[in-house]
This record gives structure tokens, C-alpha cells and sequence, in this order.
């Protein structure tokens, strides 16, 4: 498989073959590569793109738990998935908090 290839399915199975082997960085690579490619080439599989995008998360979350770096854009797009959650969970406290001030007047 070269850089050039422009078949998206490839690239998902060698992504999915690099995660099951545990070879997280070359899977978070080839992954980052697919989704480069999907844009590129305007396909309209979307299934295709979602499991990709899962299973890049997937595959950034288990390799940052094991003590790799992730870099580059996929850092950028690990830590917006991480904060999503506690930005939520923050507004939530805010707005019960507002809520338990109100009912004490």
C-alpha cells in the first residue's frame, strides 16, 4: 500500500489490522490518513467515515493510557474529545447551583 492509494476501505482495514496487532501508532497513522483521504476523494460513505472516526478515538485514547505521545492533529482532536465531556458536566453544576441559589430566596 503506498501514500497515494485512494481506495478508503484500505486504509480502514489497515488501520483496523495495525489496532488489532497493538501497533497503536501506525494505526492512529493510517486512520488519520483515511479520513485525510475520505474528504479528499468526497466519498459518501458515511458509515465508513463514522467507524473510522470511533475507532481513531479509540485508538488515541488506549495509546495516551499506555504512555504514548499523541501528537500532531490527533492530539488536537484527542484533547476537544476530552474536554467535551467536563465542559458539559461543569455547566450542569453551574446551572444546578443557580438553581439551588434561587430556591433559597
Amino acid at each position: 500500500m503506498t501514500d497515494d492509494d485512494e481506495v478508503v476501505q484500505v486504509w480502514y482495514l489497515c488501520g483496523y489490522t495495525h489496532y488489532l496487532a497493538k501497533q497503536l501508532e501506525e494505526s492512529i497513522e493510517v486512520f488519520q490518513h483515511g479520513i485525510e483521504l475520505y474528504h479528499k476523494t468526497h466519498s459518501d460513505d458515511e458509515e465508513l467515515l463514522a467507524s473510522m472516526q470511533a475507532l481513531l478515538e479509540e485508538v488515541q485514547t488506549e495509546y495516551a493510557n499506555a504512555g504514548g505521545a499523541v501528537t500532531g492533529a490527533a492530539a488536537a482532536a484527542a484533547a476537544t474529545q476530552a474536554t467535551e465531556p467536563a465542559k458539559r458536566k461543569s455547566s450542569r453544576k453551574a446551572a444546578a447551583s443557580t438553581d439551588d441559589d434561587q430556591m433559597d430566596m
